[in-house]
């Protein structure tokens, strides 16, 4: 009796492990791509954001420029 109990304990735990490894084998890829995503996109609003500031910086020297 005994080991049938202890064998359904260590068959339990066997399905938690699996159980456990098959949402880990899904989610993480899943979470890989979207930080890739998130990263793209963070790049892109930093890169947009460099770009308006190099745009007004010459915008200002040429105006500065122009006028005598």
């Amino acid at each position: 009796m005994e080991i049938y109990k202890a064998n359904q304990q260590t068959a339990s735990s066997y399905h938690q492990t699996n159980t456990l490894m098959a949402i880990s084998t899904i989610c993480f890829p899943i979470l890989i791509i979207l930080s890739i995503c998130i990263y793209k996109k963070y790049r892109s609003a930093v890169r947009r954001k460099q770009i308006q500031i190099l745009e007004e910086s010459w915008k200002k020297k040429y105006e500065t420029s122009s006028n005598p």
